[in-house]
């Protein structure tokens, strides 16, 4: 959902939080709007009609019946970890 110029709007938001709080003042306009259009406040969320559920509120998308893959079709970590650093398992793939 999020995008690289997004985060990166977001990490230039936060370095301006860090000079305001080192005593720059006059950035608390300019960082109030930043966040703002990142709906941090309710009110925020409400004006950019953004919808925020809970993590018990899945949707079928979601929902452990409907995902594509089982357990049994996802590899380890550490399968993965070998297989990028040319392991003894890189020969076998998924």
């Amino acid at each position: 959902m999020m995008t690289e110029p997004d985060w990166d709007f977001l990490l230039d938001t936060a370095r301006l939080h860090h000079e305001f709080w080192s005593g720059r003042l006059e950035l608390g306009p300019e960082i109030r709007l930043r966040l703002q259009k990142f709906g941090v406040t309710p009110e925020d969320r409400a004006r950019i009609r953004i919808e925020v559920g809970t993590a018990n509120e899945l949707t079928p998308a979601c929902d452990q019946t409907n995902s594509r893959a089982t357990t049994a079709e996802v590899a380890s970590l550490d399968d993965r970890r070998n297989r990028l650093a040319g392991g003894a398992d890189a020969e076998k793939g998924s």
